[in-house]
């Protein structure tokens, strides 16, 4: 199911994505008819029909409408066309990733990304304990769902984290 989205959305796209969008904008344009050069529109909308998440996250799939109006705004973004302050369509960002963390286990900084994080919790569980090991898996999930676009929170309670309730928590 497809629903449109709200003026001034925002679709999230990987950077691999946006690489292959600025590359085919670039080297993909046609000759119109009309003499002057083409850019291959429809293939940029299919890719970001295909590809584009929206943010925050939707289940709902993007529009063909929302999808051209965002490729619309994005030509005219990458061609400097006066007057985009005020548009409404969506626009076309890229999904920021983190590459790598920088942690200390008791032995002076380690750089290393979400994976390493997740094995060193896990392998770590008799030298860091039980409760650190799951502070830190729970911060692992916490920084993907971030990754994804899903909107992330802190519960804050006297004395740690605690379930849900609306009352006692602060969206970030």
């Amino acid at each position: 199911m497809t629903a449109h989205l709200p003026a001034g959305s925002v679709i999230r796209v990987s950077a691999a994505t946006m690489d292959k969008m600025k590359d085919l904008f670039k080297n993909g344009r046609t000759v119109s008819s009309g003499g002057g050069t083409g850019i291959p529109k429809i293939a940029l909308i299919k890719i970001v029909r295909r590809e584009g998440k929206t943010f925050p996250a939707s289940e709902e799939n993007l529009s063909l409408r929302d999808s051209k109006q965002a490729v619309e705004r994005w030509i005219s973004e990458l061609e400097g066309e006066p007057g985009l302050l005020g548009d409404r369509r969506p626009r076309i960002l890229v999904n920021m990733i983190l590459k790598n963390i920088t942690a200390d286990f008791g032995e002076g900084d380690v750089v290393i990304d979400l994976e390493e994080l997740q094995f060193r919790a896990l392998a770590g569980l008799t030298s860091i304990g039980f409760e650190e090991a799951g502070r830190m898996l729970d911060l692992i999930g916490v920084l993907r769902a971030w990754e994804s676009g899903e909107k992330i929170g802190v519960i804050s309670s006297g004395d740690g984290l605690t379930g849900c309730d609306d009352s006692d928590s602060e969206w970030i």
